[in-house]
């Protein structure tokens, strides 16, 4: 060791030991200002990385998935194709729903690229009947936040009551949580309206299906899934799915006028509510079940890129089943109270019906 190195050495040694409360006091206020940020320091499962991605979802009724690609995809693309710091962009088409996603290259100001990206889509001309695109900041294939699992607990409660209170109830109560950016909803049983065209009836009256078809959409019935059947040929259609308003259906009117004799919907189609084809079984087996598989409901919760997932497993729980039994739940809990029950039963959000996580 050097001269130089030895002397500042010696000085520090001395400085301690001739002001030892000077000394004391900065040791101390290292641990008070140590032990506040320890206290405060968020949990988080993984390191916090906000991808630069923005999601344009939209939607259009009883389109088919090449019209979405043609009529929305495609020009939502050309529309925002030349916003700053834009460096990949992709779509997805299905039925009635398209995905533009939105890559930008890192260090992009994320509020300033979603208001050029609103800025643009704005200004954009799509067909009539399409709604309004939104913004998400999510990407739709990422893994959910959390899965919620919900099922009846009496026998009397139906896989269709189930995916009915998921739908109307808790997605739009859990999608106003604050870093929530959408839940998706799986499972269960729907209802649909179903319009069985008569092929001999539609010939009487010179009518063909796409006439029907596009006399039901222009009227802009008020609507949930369901399809036209003819000659064993489905078309996806979006109809009222209650059955008080099967009647607005049944007496739409085809055509009509001076010259033309007035045929009502119910001439040329057999209309009746049934239950949706289903696609996605969800069963769930646990404490809460006796660890008996049973069938139910999934609700996905997707966070927002710059959300905290705990948090937001914290609020998404004190929502469900409030924040006196959370904290009772975290007291029995002892040394894992930092983490958030995931289990229980709703209360008053749904008597009888039961989660699991």
């Amino acid at each position: 060791m050097s001269a130089p190195s030895l002397d500042r050495t010696n000085r520090l040694y001395q400085t301690i030991t001739t002001r030892p409360v000077a000394v004391l006091c900065v040791v101390a206020a290292f641990v008070v200002f140590g032990y506040v940020s320890l206290k405060d320091l968020p949990t988080t499962l993984m390191p916090n990385l906000n991808y630069p991605n923005l999601t344009i979802r939209t939607h259009y009724a009883a389109a088919a998935p090449i019209d979405i690609e043609e009529k929305v995809s495609k020009q939502i693309e050309e529309r925002i194709g030349n916003v700053p710091g834009l460096r990949q962009r992709s779509s997805i088409s299905r039925a009635e729903q398209s995905d533009v996603l939105l890559e930008f290259a890192w260090g992009t100001d994320m509020l300033q690229a979603t208001a050029d990206v609103r800025d643009r889509l704005d200004r954009a001309r799509l067909d009539d009947g399409v709604e309004r695109p939104q913004i998400l900041r999510y990407d739709p294939g990422q893994d959910p936040a959390l899965r919620l699992m919900l099922f009846a607990t009496r026998d009397d409660i139906s896989l269709l009551e189930l995916r009915s209170f998921a739908d109307d109830v808790l997605k739009p109560e859990l999608s106003k949580i604050d870093g929530v950016a959408a839940v998706r909803v799986s499972g269960g049983a729907e209802r649909q309206v179903k319009i069985s065209l008569r092929e001999r009836d539609l010939n009487q009256h010179r009518l063909t299906a796409q006439q029907v078809f596009e006399r039901i959409r222009a009227a802009r019935v008020d609507i949930s899934a369901g399809l036209i059947s003819l000659a064993g040929q489905d078309v996806i259609l979006r109809v009222v799915s209650t059955y008080d308003r099967t009647k607005v259906l049944e007496d739409l009117e085809i055509v009509g006028g001076a010259d033309r004799a007035r045929v009502l919907l119910k001439d040329v189609a057999d209309i009746r509510i049934e239950e949706k084809e289903r696609k996605t079984v969800t069963r769930f087996a646990g404490a809460e079940t006796g660890f008996e598989a049973r069938e139910g409901v999934l609700l996905e919760i997707l966070k927002e890129g710059d959300a905290n997932i705990v948090q937001t497993a914290k609020r998404v729980w004190i929502a469900l089943y409030g924040e006196s039994r959370y904290e009772a739940i975290r007291r029995q809990r002892g040394e894992d109270a930092s983490r958030p029950p995931m289990t229980g039963k709703p209360g008053e959000k749904g008597p009888d019906v039961s989660k699991g996580g």
